[in-house]
């Protein structure tokens, strides 16, 4: 409930509407939490905030992201550079950076904070590498399906090996997001109403 009013607003950085970060983040968390269910060394509770929160450090970068995006698009095209990679030589830092060091300002436990931080490189996650996973595969899920993919949505690399790890294959992913998607479209629903009342 306190997420939703930060996470209605246009990153324009990021070609992001308002609402695309918010139905991004619920559809993430929410896969998460069902792909927790079958990763038995992962909380499905710590899966669920690691999704909802893994793209907050886009509310922070956004502005500086719209300034460099010429230099980060070129650096994508030229270099062959992934977005946050790009987005980490043009600004010295990624979202994903951003929201690491937020949640650990806040003192976010550990496990919540590593998945976050390296949800679009979870093989370099050493202390949370399964929740890390869950997130990577949830996130990938739904920029696939294109719940708030914005301009850089399909733009990351996907770490084959985290989906492997937790034992998630094509089918299985493609059936958590039939699940989810009812859900998703009446969350929103009632976001709208709530934001228009």
């Amino acid at each position: 409930v306190s997420l939703a009013p930060i996470a209605n607003v246009e990153l324009g950085g990021y070609g992001l509407n308002p609402h695309q970060l918010w139905e991004h983040s619920m559809a993430t968390a929410m896969i998460a939490e069902i792909l927790a269910e079958d990763v038995p060394d992962v909380d499905g509770p710590d899966a669920y905030t690691a999704g909802l929160l893994h793209d907050m450090g886009k509310i922070v970068l956004s502005s500086y992201v719209d300034v460099d995006i010429d230099v980060i698009t070129t650096k994508m095209n030229e270099e062959g550079l992934a977005f946050d990679e790009a987005e980490y030589a043009a600004l010295g830092v990624d979202h994903a950076g951003i929201a690491g060091a937020l949640l650990k300002r806040w003192q976010i436990p550990l496990p919540v904070h590593d998945a976050v931080r390296w949800h679009h490189r979870p093989s370099l996650c050493e202390s949370s590498q399964s929740l890390a996973d869950v997130v990577h595969v949830a996130d990938v899920l739904c920029l696939n399906v294109g719940w708030g993919g914005g301009s850089d949505g399909l733009h990351y690399r996907i770490d084959e090996g985290a989906a492997e790890r937790i034992n998630v294959g094509t089918e299985d992913g493609e059936m958590i997001v039939a699940r989810v998607m009812m859900d998703i479209q009446e969350i929103m629903e009632m976001f709208t109403v709530t934001q228009e009342a």
